[in-house]
């Protein structure tokens, strides 16, 4: 029996079925091991193709269980979670053995980012324009016997990306409530929504920074929310896309830290393409296959670069531009593939 469980020997039975609703009127008994770590039952005898059943119960502090699946990760991984079984006989000295684990029912506390590409409105010499930007969302939630509240937040910038534009918006939820009710009198505290009477709070970005900024106590979620502008975003008819990442710490007051990396991709795509054969599934020696490109910006010289795979051999198609070309113009191209 695993260490973090103990038997009570009071509780064990012998039944005829599944449920345990009818004791078995045999001769048999049982001795508790050393420390209540099992206990051995003997059966006098059973019938050919008698089925019985062994029904105990063992204690276990639950405390101690879910902090021993947390630091192994998985409670499959905790060693003193396994319960086995082991059977011999008079007529059958072959010892076979058998072993499952318990399962602790328990959610741990979580830290996640991410990001999500958009455009901030930035004031300029020329006025208004909109510039590159992610709006970052950094959600934080409460777990089995943990409490994050007033656990500090460090916030870290990658690499492109420029202070936040705006403000830094924490929200308040608890458990089974979809409001956010952060506390009223909190420094930076807002009615956010006078409607439904939600509440939340504007963090002082350099607190974040620093790691000095704490979580209010009292509720099972956050959300911290904000918008960066992206210093050295791909051109926008370019094609390409670049990848930003942006890191989070949380710390617990009584619990390790846990960090989160956030990424979002900014780019656009110019053309959507998309290649299918049409072929029936009957064919067996020419296949039909097309290609459909569709424009998504004002495009000149288009060029089309179709690898078949046997031999390296390549078909390349240009695709001539018409003069004041329109944004989402379809072109298709067609080709038959010999099969081998």
């Amino acid at each position: 029996m695993g260490e973090l469980m103990k038997f009570n020997p009071d509780s064990i039975r012998i039944c005829t079925d599944a449920d345990c609703r009818q004791s078995y009127g045999g001769t048999w008994g049982a001795t508790s091991a050393a420390d209540n770590a099992g206990f051995s039952a003997t059966i006098k005898s059973m019938e050919d193709g008698e089925t019985l059943y062994v029904r105990y119960s063992v204690t276990a502090d639950r405390a101690t269980l879910v902090a021993a699946c947390k630091q192994a990760g998985d409670c499959s991984q905790v060693p003193g979670l396994k319960n086995s079984v082991e059977y011999h006989s008079d007529d059958n000295t072959d010892h076979k053995k058998t072993e499952n684990a318990i399962w602790v029912t328990y959610k741990d506390w979580s830290v996640t980012k991410g990001g999500t590409q958009t455009t901030i409105d930035k004031s300029g010499l020329n006025g208004k324009k909109d510039v590159p930007g992610i709006q970052w969302t950094i959600n934080i939630t409460n777990g089995t016997d943990t409490d994050i509240s007033g656990a500090s937040i460090m916030d870290a910038l990658g690499n492109g990306l420029e202070e936040p534009s705006g403000d830094v918006v924490l929200t308040c939820k608890k458990a089974g409530d979809w409001k956010t009710q952060c506390p009223t009198d909190a420094p930076g505290a807002f009615e956010s929504d006078s409607y439904d009477n939600q509440w939340s709070i504007r963090v002082p970005w350099l607190d974040l920074v620093k790691g000095t900024y704490t979580l209010p106590s009292g509720f099972d979620s956050f959300a911290i929310t904000y918008t960066t502008e992206v210093t050295d975003a791909p051109n926008a008819d370019s094609g390409e896309h670049r990848t930003y990442a942006n890191d989070v710490r949380v710390t617990p007051k009584d619990h390790p830290s846990k960090g989160a990396i956030g990424t979002a991709d900014v780019g656009k795509d110019v053309v959507k393409l998309v290649k299918k054969c049409t072929s029936p599934g009957s064919e067996s020696k020419n296949l039909t296959w097309v290609t459909s490109l569709t424009a998504l910006t004002a495009m000149d010289n288009v060029d089309l670069k179709d690898t078949l795979d046997q031999k390296g051999g390549r078909l390349i198609r240009r695709i001539p531009a018409e003069s004041g070309a329109k944004q989402h113009r379809r072109v298709y191209g067609r080709g038959d593939d010999a099969a081998h």
